[in-house]
């Protein structure tokens, strides 16, 4: 089956939107607050959670879509093995 150029990147799109959905259902999954106390955890590392969280959201908001791809393939990489499913 002969697929043309513009169809080709038509579908390279869709999956990557696809990617970017399932990497914002699990991101939600993931911030939502956690059970453990935050006194367990310690200061130095709630701040660097915060700042990853912090970073990976401007990721995602990006307008350049291989920055929310990229952004996207840590999430989801990076999932608790829970929250995919």
């Amino acid at each position: 089956m002969f697929i043309d150029y513009w169809a080709k990147e038509k579908l390279a799109e869709e999956r990557q939107r696809e990617t970017e959905r399932g990497a914002r259902y699990l991101w939600k999954e993931i911030t939502e607050p956690v059970s453990t106390p935050s006194f367990l955890l310690g200061p130095r590392y709630q701040a660097l959670q915060q700042k990853a969280v912090e970073v990976l959201e401007d990721m995602l908001n990006n307008d350049n879509p291989d920055t929310r791809l990229r952004a996207a393939e840590i999430i989801l990489r990076n999932a608790p093995a829970k929250a995919g499913g």
